[in-house]
């Protein structure tokens, strides 16, 4: 039963909405875009990070996510970075320490059903909670994707 509620909160979780790029190779950026309410429940639940408030610092560090990207991709002609490569991005909302844990697996189911290993995310940059941190990090070293943590 807990696997099958997994499954379908993966379901939901994929589509929720986060800022998404195509590219040769995709990094992926977990971001608290929104907080959730700190009260610890007597039972397990995902909450709905779109319910809980804005958090600027969050918004701020994608919009700079966004923009080094954007540099990468479209720098001055005569000094790209990576000439021939193209970067993509997929962000995820990190409200609360489930929502990061969901990222973790959603991120591995694509990692092991993608079919163009170019297409996967190679890296993953934040969250900026070290908390959020700690079991994601155990499992996407487990298969060797790198997980850059801070601010």
């Amino acid at each position: 039963m807990l696997v099958w509620c997994v499954f379908l909160s993966l379901l939901s979780f994929s589509d929720s909405g986060g800022l998404y790029l195509q590219g040769d190779y995709i990094i992926s950026g977990w971001f608290s875009l929104h907080n959730s309410e700190s009260t610890i429940p007597s039972t397990p639940y995902l909450t709905d990070c779109t319910k809980g408030l804005t958090n600027k610092h969050g918004y701020h560090l994608v919009q700079a996510f966004r923009y080094a990207v954007d540099e990468i991709n479209n720098g001055t002609q005569d000094k790209q970075l990576l000439p021939g490569v193209t970067l993509g991005y997929q962000t995820y909302d990190l409200c609360s320490l489930p929502a990061s844990n969901l990222a973790t697996l959603d991120l591995l189911t694509q990692q092991l059903h993608s079919s163009v290993v170019n297409s996967r995310s190679v890296a993953i940059i934040g969250p900026d909670s070290s908390s959020y941190s700690f079991t994601p990090a155990a499992a996407l070293g487990a298969f060797l994707v790198p997980q850059v943590q801070g601010h």
